[in-house]
């Protein structure tokens, strides 16, 4: 059941709707809630109601129950009177408090998402009373730098939330009520709730429409950072970070593949947060992945059984909803972005659900095999990388032997002469002092022979030290390099360049697929595992003897169909 309730800044609660009560009548309330919108609730107030002048702008809030919860609380913000005396009001959600400040010209850096979050609350509650104040609640949102730099100049707070955070890093606004009447705004990463109320076309399925765009698509991203405070203006422009120092000099990356099929089509992408290279380069493969494809968008009207049969769990803003679409085997995991609710005659309410996906039809198909066939392809590509892997540690080792122990038998060697060379010279002075020679010509002669071994040393000495620092050289740049390629952390080997956004991960019980630090995908115990799947062509299930069954893409009819294969 609906109830509408009313209460005025000195406190005083008066009810008007309840559709218990004749005299408590509303005429056509209609309540509009979306996803990171304030919402907005309409409704006309008769000249026979006993409330009909108690509504003031901007001071009245309004408060909509369901089922003794609150799903939408808002002020009065316009009415309109007509020429029989019925009063229109718009009511206005509460995240529309956030437009009541702005934020003041400040730089923001080194802080979490979460941080900067709480800051613009901070300051939003340090400029508004009591009752349009925020208490920062969950914040599941995060930056993959886990640093936030963010410039703001006057905004208003909810502009700022809409374009630095929502905009950059996704997520929505949540407003919930403590017991005590508590207002908690949560930023989270999705609402989290899967609703177990299934949506078929032969219940509560209304229309389902299909859109495809391509006035984002990009093929190829220039990525900016942060601004380069120590570096001189261009005019009035400060430079910011590129990737040209760890791109080949380019400053841009493109996709061959989206390039050879929609042209050169470049598109900047600035990340204020970002101030190394290489965490900008990672960021900008992560546009490009998402912005070189034909965006498709399914939007749904549906019809809330809930209201009809309390069994079914009623449908809230930002459920996850099990759509099971006319032509379509597989079922759609679709959000509700959308509930506008007729209050009075909750029949009539609507609830829009969306999701987006890659187009199907646009992307490049790189395969026709099989996901079996897959496996063991990377199985097997996986066991020659470490094969090859173990073999070049072999022989980096061999070879860094042989050099040690070339170096060891030079200084052998050194040692040996030197002792020798010693030895010879004290014989060769002993048996001097046994003949008729002066002591002036045998002081020459030691002379003589000291200046023609400290030479020969010298020499000796050189080669060595040359052998060494050659030796030396090699080693640190086989090892810069192997290092460049494969990184060994404990019992995990991480295979692929280190400024790459692709890498794998081979430990003792699993291969890792690993895309900008995030596990996408791992093998382990014969199984793959993976947190989405792109079906080119067709999947195939059992084997050739017993009969196969397969889901194969049917471009004609745009539909995924499942046929046997064998004997039957």
């Amino acid at each position: 059941m609906f109830k509408v309730t009313a209460q005025n800044r000195s406190g005083i609660t008066y009810t008007l709707y309840d559709p218990r009560s004749p005299d408590l009548k509303l005429i056509s309330p209609k309540c509009t809630m979306a996803k990171n919108k304030a919402g907005l609730f309409t409704f006309c107030v008769p000249s026979a109601h006993p409330y009909a002048n108690k509504t003031a702008k901007l001071d009245t809030v309004i408060t909509l129950w369901q089922d003794n919860e609150i799903l939408f609380r808002g002020r009065a913000l316009n009415d309109e009177r007509s020429l029989y005396d019925m009063c229109e009001i718009d009511v206005e959600g509460e995240l529309a408090y956030l437009n009541d400040s702005v934020q003041p010209l400040d730089v923001y850096h080194n802080m979490t998402v979460r941080d900067y979050f709480a800051k613009l609350i901070e300051l939003h509650n340090e400029q508004v009373d009591e009752t349009r104040r925020f208490v920062v609640g969950n914040v599941t949102v995060t930056n993959s730098t886990d640093n936030v730099y963010r410039q703001s100049d006057r905004e208003h707070t909810y502009d700022a939330i809409k374009d630095k955070l929502i905009g950059r890093y996704g997520g929505c606004l949540v407003l919930r009520y403590g017991t005590d009447g508590t207002r908690y705004l949560d930023y989270l990463k999705e609402y989290g709730n899967v609703n177990s109320q299934r949506i078929t076309p032969s219940t509560n399925l209304l229309n389902m429409i299909h859109t495809v765009r391509g006035e984002d698509i990009a093929t190829a991203i220039i990525p900016l950072g942060a601004q380069l405070e120590d570096a001189e203006k261009i005019g009035t422009v400060t430079p910011r970070l590129t990737i040209a120092d760890v791109n080949d000099g380019k400053d841009y990356i493109y996709d061959a593949d989206a390039v050879e099929k929609f042209g050169w089509i470049r598109k900047v992408v600035t990340h204020d947060d970002i101030t190394l290279a290489e965490n900008l380069l990672r960021a900008g493969y992560k546009d490009l992945e998402a912005a070189k494809y034909l965006q498709g968008s399914t939007t749904a009207d549906v019809v809330d059984l809930h209201l009809a049969d309390t069994d079914y769990e009623r449908i809230k803003l930002g459920d996850m909803m099990i759509v099971e679409t006319p032509g379509q085997d597989a079922p759609l995991t679709m959000e509700v972005t959308e509930i506008e609710l007729s209050v009075d005659d909750p029949g009539n309410t609507t609830y829009t659900l969306g999701t987006s996906y890659q187009s199907l039809t646009e992307k490049q198909i790189s395969t026709r095999k099989d996901l079996g066939e897959q496996l063991e392809l990377v199985r097997d590509e996986t066991n020659k990388r470490t094969d090859k892997v173990r073999q070049e540690l072999t022989d980096y080792k061999v070879d860094a032997r042989k050099d040690m122990d070339s170096i060891t038998a030079s200084v052998t060697e050194t040692r040996t002469e030197l002792t020798t060379t010693t030895e010879n010279v004290y014989d060769a002075l002993g048996r001097l002092q046994d003949t008729a020679v002066s002591t002036e010509e045998l002081e020459s002669v030691k002379q003589l022979l000291i200046t023609q071994w400290s030479d020969q040393l010298e020499y000796r000495f050189t080669q060595v030290t040359n052998l060494i620092d050659s030796t030396n050289g090699t080693i640190a740049e086989n090892q810069r390099l192997l290092e460049q390629y494969i990184r060994f952390e404990g019992a995990r080997i991480t295979l692929g360049r280190s400024d790459s956004a692709i890498q794998a991960v081979l430990s003792n019980d699993r291969l890792e697929f690993v895309e900008n630090g995030q596990t996408i995908a791992y093998i382990s115990n014969r199984m793959l595992y993976i947190t989405d799947a792109h079906i080119t062509g067709s999947l195939s299930f059992g084997n050739a003897d017993t009969g196969l069954y397969m889901w194969r893409y049917n471009a004609e009819a745009d539909t995924f169909d499942l046929e046997f294969e064998g004997d039957d």
